[in-house]
């Protein structure tokens, strides 16, 4: 994915986490009541993002809706016991972390937990499911030098969302620490 050269170059020689806003602003008025997607994984960057976007919705009064979508396909390295009830604890444990920052900010914060073989599918699903004004994405360069890239969930989600979406693209440590 590009963002076009001059971005990209920013994006990566950025000393600090950058956000990168994909689409169009939600319009200044809306007869109906906002409404903001995090996924969240469980990575710092990823409550990075569910923290940027419950401080948007405080200031929207926009739902802060934290899904968690925990991949079933994993190796067993991964997943010692891929059982859905287990992979679905595991992920409903990460989104109540994010619910209980969101809260203490006094933002209306609901959770989402879905279970399946691609997180970028159960993203999708959520956002055909209700309609959302901003979709808020963390996650961190996997590319060489030189190169932008975000990582397949990420990309598939900006290139299929039809909404506005803000990436929130963390710098900083190496592979083996973000993992």
């Amino acid at each position: 994915m590009s963002f076009g050269r001059l971005q990209d170059a920013i994006v990566q020689r950025a000393e600090s986490n950058v956000l990168v806003v994909v689409g169009d602003p939600p319009a200044a008025e809306r007869a109906s009541a906002r409404r903001i997607l995090v996924p969240i994984i469980g990575l710092e960057y990823s409550f990075a993002a569910a923290d940027l976007a419950a401080h948007v919705a405080l200031a929207w009064d926009a739902e802060l809706v934290l899904l968690s979508g925990a991949q079933t396909d994993l190796g067993a390295v991964v997943w010692r016991d891929r059982e859905p009830s287990r992979v679905r604890a595991v992920a409903r444990s990460v989104v109540e972390e994010a619910v209980f920052r969101g809260r203490r900010l006094g933002v209306r914060v609901s959770s989402r937990v879905h279970v399946g073989a691609r997180p970028s599918d159960e993203i999708a699903r959520e956002l055909a499911r209700a309609p959302y004004d901003l979709l808020v994405l963390g996650c961190y360069d996997h590319g060489p030098i030189g190169r932008l890239y975000l990582g397949s969930t990420v990309e598939s989600v900006v290139a299929r969302s039809r909404g506005p979406v803000a990436v929130l693209v963390a710098h900083g440590g190496t592979r083996e620490q973000v993992r």
